[in-house]
């Protein structure tokens, strides 16, 4: 009879215990146990059932988990390094996840939102842990007054929000006003094109302003300062994909979403 405890990936990989005992090829719970705790990202594990030695025979086994998210997937070999198909198992933890709703205030503009780079609808379920960008566009003439998690206001008053480690239930409200004259003139004299683009964007109406480029995670990936009222923005090492352009100056800040061919 031989042993051993496999480490189940609960909650991004805490140390937790899957007891087995082989007998007869049979596996059945046992009371004595070794405990391994992988850590995210471990890709396989390695547990040997007994010796290994060409005398020990092809009774000894010995056992390969690979690692992929909430899921450990076992094979099992024996003394000559053969896969047993029969004794191979696969052990799965569930997924907490969370509905996540957003919507705005009184219109005005638009919100939309993505996880992990792939678009989201309100009220979709979201994985505990996840990451949640959200992206509101005013209309012409407005700007983002506030946002609210929950009911209560946050410290932002940019177009983006991220809410991190999602761990509940959650909503989120984006509310706009009217932009000033001085703002909206900002807002409505910058032009960013082509989009979608291959390898660079044109920006007018910049003049003396701080550009950053962030990928959906929010990560900036790209900054520049533009100087002159007509500028081209080199973007060719950027991955394909979608990406958001700030543009800040005196305080005042404009985003647009881009798109990477």
């Amino acid at each position: 009879m031989e042993e051993f405890v496999t480490a189940c990936p609960r909650n991004c990989y805490s140390t937790c215990s899957f007891r087995v005992q082989v007998e007869n090829n049979v596996w059945t719970p046992s009371t004595y146990t070794r405990t391994v705790a992988p850590t995210a990202g471990a890709g396989t594990m390695h547990w040997q059932l007994g010796g290994m030695r060409p005398s020990d025979g092809n009774s000894q086994r010995w056992v390969l988990g690979e690692v992929d998210g909430n899921t450990i997937k076992f094979t099992v070999r024996n003394g000559s390094n053969v896969i047993v198909e029969n004794e191979g198992f696969t052990l799965t933890t569930a997924i907490e996840e969370y509905p996540v709703t957003f919507n705005t205030v009184n219109g005005n503009g638009t919100l939309s939102a993505t996880v992990d780079g792939t678009a989201t609808t309100t009220g979709a379920q979201v994985q505990k842990g996840k990451n949640v960008i959200f992206i509101a566009e005013p209309t012409v003439g407005f700007k983002v007054k506030e946002w609210k998690l929950n009911g209560v206001a946050v410290d932002n008053s940019t177009t983006t929000y991220t809410l991190a480690n999602v761990t509940g239930i959650a909503t989120v409200m984006v509310e706009f006003e009217l932009a000033t004259g001085v703002e909206n003139s900002f807002a409505t004299n910058i032009q960013i094109y082509p989009n979608p683009f291959t390898d660079a964007v044109n920006i007018t109406g910049a003049e003396n302003s701080m550009l950053q480029v962030m990928d959906v995670a929010g990560t900036k990936v790209f900054k520049q300062k533009i100087r002159g009222n007509n500028e081209i923005i080199h973007l060719k090492k950027l991955s394909p994909g979608i990406y958001f352009i700030q543009i800040e100056k005196d305080k005042q800040v404009k985003h647009v979403k881009i798109v990477k061919k």
